[in-house]
């Protein structure tokens, strides 16, 4: 299975879409949140397409410091400029998510 959807508009056209979710692999937030954005924008690059549009990812246990989830955020931005984005709360003592949900055009 591919890591993204490919959808054709027309013969010239297409629209790749994709979603990754990502666990913390380093100790600093915003890192992890560069990473978690990369790690989607880096789907579409493989199919062949040109990021137009990013949607920012999270769950995040409530009972955290509300500043880690802000600076993961911010690392995925500067990644990736999400237009948009949705938090959800996760359980205690479960580690945060971070993702993005990438769509791309391909000619």
């Amino acid at each position: 299975m591919d890591d993204a959807a490919v959808y054709r508009l027309r013969e010239d056209l297409a629209v790749v879409t994709t979603l990754d979710f990502m666990t913390p692999v380093v100790d600093d937030p915003a890192t992890f949140g560069a990473i978690a954005a990369t790690n989607a924008v880096s789907d579409v690059f493989a199919m062949g397409g040109h990021p137009v549009l990013a949607l920012a990812i999270a769950a995040y246990p409530k009972e955290d410091d509300p500043a880690i989830l802000a600076a993961i955020m911010r690392g995925g931005a500067v990644r990736a400029a999400a237009s948009a984005g949705e938090t959800i709360c996760e359980p205690a003592r479960q580690p945060p998510k971070a993702a993005a949900a990438t769509s791309a055009k391909v000619k």
